[in-house]
């Protein structure tokens, strides 16, 4: 059976998915909307799941590892319980603890290569008074992805 993952990413201020099939980037999205409340990101998981038909669910691990501020916390935890209450399979990732990549920039271009789809929202680097780019939060569901795809391998 094909590798159905579905993986959600919470920055400050917004809630991101990537949905990846048999090692291809399918579809994906950004909400603010859904980083306002619990309750609406956990909403918007079941009305994902539902629709995408997942058989892997990713959210991060909300360990000693996690340095996402109380409402990002709230919103993973939400969505993670959602995830568990689908049936499906459910995995929450810790961040990793080394880096591959000097910089989420580096990292985008690295997962470009190997999901050449991706292509169209790959962040650009900032400048330092500048905000970081919503689209970043794709990087990191991708990257919970790749994890699974590289353990399996192993």
């Amino acid at each position: 059976m094909p590798l159905r993952a579905l993986s959600f990413a919470v920055a400050s201020g917004r809630v991101g998915y990537v949905f990846v099939v048999d090692g291809q980037a399918k579809d994906w999205s950004i909400s603010k909307k859904m980083f306002t409340s619990p309750e609406l990101a956990a909403g918007w998981a079941r009305k994902l799941i539902s629709e995408l038909r997942p058989n892997l669910l990713l959210t991060e691990a909300l360990d000693d590892r996690c340095r996402k501020g109380e409402a990002a916390k709230g919103v993973i935890d939400a969505i993670a319980r959602a995830c568990v209450e689908s049936g499906e399979h459910h995995s929450a990732i810790s961040a990793p603890p080394e880096k591959k990549c000097a910089n989420k920039y580096e990292e985008a271009a690295a997962l470009a290569d190997r999901f050449p789809e991706i292509a169209p929202w790959l962040p650009t680097g900032r400048r330092a008074w500048e905000g970081e780019p919503a689209k970043t939060v794709y990087i990191e569901a991708l990257r919970r992805v790749v994890a699974v795809m590289d353990d399996e391998r192993a």
